[in-house]
């Protein structure tokens, strides 16, 4: 093992088909739960939220007789005056499974343009109560820098991401405001959302190149790319910047509270928010496919040729009482959507191989 510390300071479909696939160690059952699915979301242990390609929304169970019901947020775009909503680009579930974030275009009607005008269409920054129909156009964002990106506290009670638009949430407000409208409402710039009192804060968090949420914090790694800080949501603070010159940081993933897994030129380390880096002393790097909620993980050592489930020993980068896990689809990415059940029964992905939305239980 080698430790230091660096120069950073700062402060209603049924299932459509069901695998049977044999583990190595078990003969567990990989269920597809639906096919044509645009995006999903865990809810609870059982229940995962998905979107079809017509923007439809649908509840499916993971467990017998996977039942699916459909789901409806009780939003129209038309109500802030916009056209109607387009492509869905985000689906995310706060952890306590009471809130559901998405983001859609809406269109901005031809009649409100002036002659030869042309305005970018923004997303539409949705929040929805998972049980009711009072969903609320909460914010508006735009598809530039790292973005659009969201995710929520881990009390729920907030919404925090990137790029929204400093303006109001009506189509009259988004336009007055891209005009430059001296006589438009100023709306300073944010990048957090009380769920309840609508309450705007965290404009001076520099988020907009993208960021990587810890699933067990409220920490996050900001820039898509390479790490420049650590970021506390919660406090709405940056807890570590990488100021020294001499790292530049590929991200990988989070894997604990307090320390995310990263490539530094080459050499793969952990880096804990207090600034202290453990590099790994063997000879072959630690994949994570999905960190699981009990601190176990679905991770490989080999590049992903053997998928296994278990714990990881982070002072020798060794698996830690792990067991041979069998998950299909070849082409798993560790840059896929893969979300653990709430309870840790298993996973959830979507698989290119079988164009289907996978549940896989875990040893």
């Amino acid at each position: 093992m080698k430790r230091i510390n660096t120069v950073l300071s700062g402060s209603c479909f049924i299932v459509l088909l069901i695998l049977l696939v044999p583990l190595q160690d078990s003969a567990a059952e990989s269920v597809v739960l639906a096919n044509n699915v645009s995006e999903f979301t865990v809810l609870n242990d059982t229940e995962v939220l998905y979107c079809d390609s017509d923007v439809n929304f649908f509840i499916v169970s993971t467990q017998p007789p996977y039942e699916t019901r459909s789901w409806d947020p009780g939003w129209d775009p038309t109500d802030s005056g916009w056209e109607y909503a387009g492509t869905l680009r985000y689906l995310f579930a706060s952890p306590d499974g009471e809130w559901v974030c998405f983001a859609r275009f809406v269109l901005i009607p031809e009649n409100v343009l002036l002659p030869d005008e042309y305005v970018h269409s923004p997303y539409a920054v949705v929040i929805a109560p998972v049980h009711g129909t009072t969903a609320w156009l909460a914010a508006l964002a735009q598809e530039v820098g790292g973005g659009p990106n969201f995710d929520f506290t881990m009390d729920s009670m907030n919404l925090y991401g990137q790029p929204f638009v400093s303006s109001e949430t009506t189509l009259e407000g988004y336009l007055a405001d891209c005009r430059g409208d001296p006589d438009r409402e100023i709306v300073e710039a944010f990048s957090v959302i009380n769920l309840l009192s609508g309450e705007r804060t965290g404009g001076g968090l520099p988020l907009n190149d993208g960021f990587l949420a810890c699933p067990y914090s409220d920490l996050v790694a900001v820039n898509d790319y390479s790490l420049e800080m650590i970021v506390d949501m919660s406090l709405e603070k940056i807890v570590l910047r990488n100021n020294s010159g001499q790292y530049r940081f590929e991200v990988e993933k989070w894997v604990s509270e307090d320390a995310i897994l990263l490539d530094d030129d080459g050499e793969q380390c952990l880096l804990y928010a207090d600034g202290t880096v453990v590099f790994n002393p063997g000879e072959n790097n630690i994949t994570v496919y999905c960190c699981m909620p009990d601190g176990k993980y679905v991770f490989s050592t080999d590049g992903g040729s053997t998928m296994l489930y278990g714990s990881i020993d982070w002072e020798s980068f060794s698996p830690d009482s792990a067991v041979p896990m069998s998950v299909i689809g070849d082409n798993l990415s560790t840059w896929d959507k893969i979300l653990p059940m709430a309870d840790g029964s298993g996973i959830v992905f979507f698989s290119h191989q079988l164009n289907g939305l996978l549940f896989h239980p875990c040893p």
